[in-house]
């Protein structure tokens, strides 16, 4: 198991840009209430139960939002388990779920957030974007 941080971009009705760690040993993404509240993640409707590592259970709800890793071509919408602040804190825990979605793989030599890589090919569209961008600047 792995826990390594990195910067993402978590969208929903607004954009924020947070640290979250990604966890090789969780199944589900989770995230705080407060973090869901702010960013404006859609609600499901559903909710789902965690079992926790010493046997507890946590019902937590389900919402959607777009994950983004940084500095990878690492993004999908994604399903979350929302979960109060005192279970959580203030923060973002990304699980297998996102990383089999997104073909993630680590690095486990590095441990660091450089070390995350997605199977998504050449980052054409995040260097296009980044191209895009710089170009409105100095125009």
């Amino acid at each position: 198991m792995a826990r390594i941080k990195s910067k993402i971009r978590l969208c929903g009705s607004r954009c924020l840009e947070v640290s979250a760690q990604i966890d090789t040993g969780a199944d589900k993404t989770i995230i705080s209430e407060s973090v869901a509240k702010e960013a404006g993640l859609s609600d499901t409707g559903h909710s789902v139960t965690l079992v926790q590592v010493d046997g507890t259970r946590l019902v937590g709800k389900t919402m959607k939002g777009n994950i983004i890793i940084e500095e990878t071509c690492c993004k999908a919408e994604q399903e979350v388990v929302v979960v109060p602040d005192d279970i959580l804190g203030n923060k973002i825990l990304i699980g297998n779920d996102f990383m089999e979605k997104v073909g993630m793989s680590i690095d486990m030599e590095k441990k660091n957030h450089r070390n995350v890589k997605c199977d998504c090919g050449p980052m054409v569209d995040i260097i296009r974007q980044k191209l895009d961008e710089n170009e409105k600047r100095t125009s």
